[in-house]
């Protein structure tokens, strides 16, 4: 398991400064000019095309590497580093008030370390390298690319939903167990491998946190966020804004008669209604104990649900 620290980070980007001092010409597809080679294994990677750059604070793009493997690369859209000149200094300002560039380095540092420390989980996506792009200095992280997004099962009626649910809960327990929050689970960050596996993506809204401000952490951000995305495939609404309001409000008058028919066990459906509204609902937990306690009643509901069927 190797962290990066925000030192080894800073280090780096001076080693890679660029020394003039002309101002970088940015330009609509700059992203794809760029010259990606990654730190530790020195992959340089080609043939980049964006294939989501919706992202607040990210572009997803795909590469090719010499070999002519293709691979998913998360580019943080940062200011350009470029222009970066009193590192020390930067540092000490950075921790005492981050601006936005800061934000961004240490978002990049805190995804990174993140997704490592959770890399036993075969259900989070995997950190293959990463590195700081040429001439504008932008960071960049390497991932696999994965065809199948949860849209994609569900629009292609490919989604066994009883797996789903008990698998992604697997997953939250997992993370949270080990110290961590997602804090931003939502349909487009769960995509599927090739043995369609589920694959919890995009770290860079998540957290560490320790068991001495256990009270702090919002545990129920993720659940809830689960329990959403499970009330969405159910309503067939897996696209637009929808207020946790509003989804419960939809669920409750959901019945055999307007059962979204777009999963091939959609006669079960209506089976997770109630394990749907206990995620929904969820208030503070205080302690361990509740969290396991709440995981326990989760599970067992499941494998009831999964008799009836």
């Amino acid at each position: 398991m190797n962290f990066l620290s925000l030192n080894e980070f800073y280090e780096f980007l001076s080693s890679q400064k660029k020394l003039e001092k002309t101002k970088p010409k940015l330009n609509k597809n700059h992203f794809q000019k760029e010259i990606y080679q990654t730190k530790i294994s020195k992959q340089k990677f080609s043939n980049i095309e964006i294939i989501n750059q919706k992202g607040y604070y990210s572009t997803i793009l795909s590469a090719q590497n010499s070999k002519g493997e293709y691979f998913a690369i998360k580019l943080y859209k940062s200011p350009s580093l470029k222009n970066y000149s009193n590192f020390e200094k930067e540092k000490e300002e950075n921790q005492k008030k981050p601006n936005l560039k800061a934000q961004i380095i240490n978002r990049f540092i805190q995804e990174i370390n993140i997704i490592n420390h959770l890399e036993k989980n075969p259900n989070i996506i995997k950190m293959i390298d990463w590195g700081l792009t040429q001439p504008n200095l932008y960071p960049f992280i390497v991932l696999p690319l994965y065809q199948n997004s949860l849209s994609k099962k569900y629009q292609e009626n490919q989604l066994d939903f009883s797996s789903f649910i008990l698998k992604g809960v697997e997953t939250l327990k997992f993370i949270h167990f080990n110290n961590v929050i997602h804090q931003d689970l939502k349909i487009d960050n769960i995509l599927f491998d090739s043995s369609s596996n589920l694959i919890l993506c995009d770290w860079n809204s998540a957290l560490f946190f320790s068991d001495e401000n256990f009270e702090k952490i919002s545990f129920q951000k993720d659940l809830i966020g689960f329990g959403k995305i499970l009330a969405r495939i159910i309503l067939g609404k897996i696209k637009g804004k929808l207020s946790i309001q509003q989804i419960k409000n939809s669920l409750k008058k959901v019945d055999e008669k307007n059962i979204n028919n777009n999963l091939n066990q959609s006669k079960n459906l209506l089976i997770w209604k109630d394990l749907i509204f206990k995620l929904l609902n969820i208030t503070k937990f205080y302690n361990l104990n509740d969290l396991e306690k709440f995981y326990k009643e989760i599970f067992e509901t499941i494998n009831e649900k999964k008799m009836k069927k």
